[in-house]
Parts: structure tokens; sequence; C-alpha cells
């Protein structure tokens, strides 16, 4: 049980570090439409910037 626990760790190991990735894994956009972001201060900086970055 151990070996096959190392064993699986070690290929995914060898895999991501040769940079094998799974077909359609490597797009950078993100797949959520739609995002509802909600705070005590709805104004406030931290929501403010996050709404910036998230719609640009």
């Amino acid at each position: 049980m151990i070996k096959r626990n190392l064993l699986v760790m070690g290929l995914a190991v060898l895999f991501s570090a040769c940079g094998f990735q799974l077909r359609g894994t490597g797009t950078t956009e993100l797949a959520i439409k739609e995002l509802d972001v909600s705070a005590r201060n709805a104004y406030g900086e931290t929501v403010t910037q996050l709404t910036r970055l998230l719609t640009s």
C-alpha cells in the first residue's frame, strides 16, 4: 500500500516536472462567468480592488 502511494506520488511529481498537462487544462481564462462578492463594507478598499482586478 505504501509502495503504491509512493509510486503514484513519484509519477505525479515526474509528470508535473516535465510540463505534462491534461488536454484542455492549459487555458488561463476563468471558467466562472459570474461572481458575487459580499462584505461588511461593500465600498471598502479590498472589495473595490478585487472587483477591479476581476473585471479587467
